[in-house]
């Protein structure tokens, strides 16, 4: 699930730069680990 949905992240942000689309995909990783630690 984890894979599927920073894949998903990499094709929206195809056409920013490649520092923004790390970024972008660094705060939702960070964000899923958050919410799924909360969860436990």
């Amino acid at each position: 699930m984890f894979t599927f949905i920073i894949k998903r992240n990499k094709n929206i942000s195809r056409p920013f730069s490649k520092k923004k689309a790390a970024l972008k995909e660094e705060q939702i990783t960070f964000f899923l680990y958050l919410y799924l630690h909360q969860n436990l």
